[in-house]
């Protein structure tokens, strides 16, 4: 018996020990981001990892508005993140921001991120997954306006056992077109070409980006009801008084994602049978070729339209060819 009753109380030491002991605290992870490439197949729209010209521009006063909302059992689109602003940290050679958030245990995650930042002209409604940048305005004599709009979305759920709390990929995709024009001296000029131009073409919209982050498909301008111009297809000039002398034979223009000297970031749009003029003077006669009579017929997000103006003593010659718009290094081969 006396045994038995010193068991019973062992017995119940240990259970009331066990009982008061305290739960191991988990020490919280704050959510961080990354720039990422696309592993899909082929070419995409994206900017590549870890790009300079991108990490560059958000070190300097640019930088990335980020949404995040989560949902779980206690959760329903509860905001995390509303457009915060993330920059690149030169000292530390990462992407920050502040103040700093935490993930949810066991909630899902959905991220949504649009550049350049802008802290009144974007907004997310959380329940259709709807992007919206509006006041966009391109295809002016002010080089600030010749910007690349690009868009990201990505999520995580950690209700997954396996889902990871690292960085979260931002796989940044463009939603403007890319015109380039290339010039090629055949007969030897030399004569200054000046007072480059476009005008006619659809410059003043707001965009709207879908769930996947993604622009597709144009139908007269408005690009699945995502793109809702808000001006008319008034003239706007772009790199007018820009002059190229001394024209080698076979130059070609270059692009810089944030320059853009020489090419032109233009809004998504139909463009055949459209009088969509590229103006341009050569000695001192001026020309224009009507870009909608070419054999293109809309210019789609995150595409380049090559187009290559041929000169010579007597004649101004321009064909076009379609690639993927990644980066300018990339060798510009036709898209299938």
């Amino acid at each position: 018996m006396a045994v038995a009753t010193l068991l019973g109380v062992s017995l119940f030491a240990t259970s009331c020990e066990r009982d008061n002991r305290e739960e191991p605290v988990v020490e919280k992870e704050a959510i961080s981001f990354r720039s990422a490439q696309s592993n899909g197949e082929g070419r995409s729209r994206v900017v590549i990892a870890d790009d300079e010209a991108l990490q560059n521009a958000c070190a300097s006063g640019e930088g990335i508005g980020v949404w995040g909302i989560v949902n779980d059992d206690v959760n329903t689109n509860a905001s995390l993140l509303d457009n915060v602003k993330l920059t690149f940290d030169t000292a530390i050679s990462d992407w920050t921001y502040e103040p700093t958030q935490y993930w949810i245990r066991g909630a899902k995650h959905d991220f949504w991120a649009i550049y350049p930042y802008s802290a009144a002209d974007c907004s997310l409604n959380p329940t259709t997954g709807i992007l919206t940048r509006t006041n966009i305005t391109l295809g002016t004599t002010n080089p600030a306006n010749n910007v690349d709009y690009m868009c990201a979305v990505s999520s995580r759920d950690l209700a997954d056992p396996a889902a990871s709390t690292g960085p979260v990929p931002l796989e940044l995709r463009h939603a403007m077109s890319l015109l380039e024009f290339r010039f090629v001296n055949a007969m030897g000029f030399v004569d200054a070409v000046t007072d480059i131009s476009l005008n006619g073409h659809l410059y003043k919209a707001s965009l709207a980006f879908a769930r996947d982050g993604v622009l597709e498909g144009t139908t007269d301008g408005v690009v699945d009801i995502l793109v809702t111009p808000t001006g008319d297809l008034a003239e706007a000039n772009l790199f007018q008084g820009q002059s190229l002398t001394n024209i080698d034979k076979n130059i070609s223009t270059s692009h810089n994602l944030f320059g853009n000297v020489g090419s032109i970031v233009v809004l998504p749009q139909e463009v055949e049978g459209k009088s969509v003029f590229f103006n341009l003077t050569v000695g001192s006669s001026p020309s224009n070729i009507n870009l909608g009579i070419l054999p293109i017929t809309e210019w789609l997000p995150g595409k380049k339209y090559v187009y290559t103006v041929t000169l010579t003593t007597s004649t101004i010659t321009c064909d076009v060819i379609v690639v993927d718009w990644i980066k300018d290094e990339v060798e510009l081969v036709p898209v299938e």
